[in-house]
């Protein structure tokens, strides 16, 4: 008997195997969750359609967050599929690698407001589709970082997209109370993609980040290959963290890494009296 045995989950996120959404799902899978996954493009297709199915998959669809179209097409295959939703994983961000570099005061009108929409509004847009589908006590789990609260070199626009994000994550906790919405935040480092942005603008870069190699410009294979112990145990023990966030009835008690910041977040405590 698994944790989550019965339990439907969609997995929005993932972009290859190296990918932290792919940790997660792969920590909620070994639990008995049934799982569904997202992609955009014919790129992304195919490296996310062979991990999906190698956890056996039932749904696998396209889904653009840009669109609100994609989106309600996506929810009527889980409607179809699965019928409801227990679990619901937001592992979506970009930003145009223009705006990963140099000082933030150059960001740019376009850059901001991509950056917003995708990595943001798109929450929004994901939780506004499945509100009908998400049974009670379900989760609704995203990913978060710490330079939304304090200055990280290079990071830049994704740092103020992400303390919009933890702001949106109140919001809807206050708007669907009988959801429970829960974000992760990382001390140490989000995810190689993170660490590959954070690295490529120069060598000095590094000195945030001790005993990290400087991988600008490599795969992510030959860059994962690269990473010190500690980053893949940061991989890790960030799956197991979001098993926690993702079982329903979580608290954000007694989990068992210090390495993350997580916390099931409830509308009445966030609510202005």
């Amino acid at each position: 008997m698994g944790l989550l045995d019965g339990k439907k989950g969609l997995i929005m996120g993932v972009a290859n195997e190296y990918s932290l959404a792919w940790g997660i799902a792969q920590a909620l899978h070994r639990e008995g969750a049934t799982l569904g996954f997202t992609y955009v493009g014919e790129a992304l297709e195919r490296r996310v359609r062979p991990l999906a199915e190698s956890s056996n998959a039932p749904l696998i669809e396209p889904c653009d967050v840009g669109s609100d179209e994609q989106i309600d097409a996506l929810m009527s295959r889980v409607r179809d599929i699965y019928g409801h939703l227990d679990i619901l994983i937001h592992a979506i961000a970009f930003a145009d690698r223009n705006e990963l570099s140099g000082s933030y005061l150059k960001t740019s009108r376009e850059g901001f407001l991509t950056a917003m929409e995708i990595s943001v509004y798109s929450l929004t847009a994901v939780v506004k589709g499945a509100a009908e589908l998400l049974a009670d006590g379900a989760s609704v789990v995203t990913l978060t970082y710490h330079a939304s609260r304090q200055v990280v070199p290079n990071y830049n626009v994704m740092g103020v997209a992400k303390a919009a994000l933890e702001a949106s994550v109140r919001y809807l906790a206050a708007d669907l109370g009988r959801v429970i919405f829960g974000s992760m935040q990382s001390v140490q480092g989000q995810s190689v993609r993170w660490l590959q942005a954070a690295l490529q603008a120069s060598a000095n870069s590094t000195a945030s980040l001790p005993n990290v190699p400087r991988c600008v410009a490599m795969s992510p294979r030959r860059m994962w290959a690269r990473l010190p112990s500690g980053c893949v145990a940061i991989w890790q023990a960030a799956s197991q963290v979001m098993l926690c966030m993702s079982t329903p009835g979580h608290t954000s008690s007694g989990w068992p890494t210090p390495t993350f910041n997580a916390k099931a977040v409830s509308g009445k405590e966030h609510t202005a009296p």
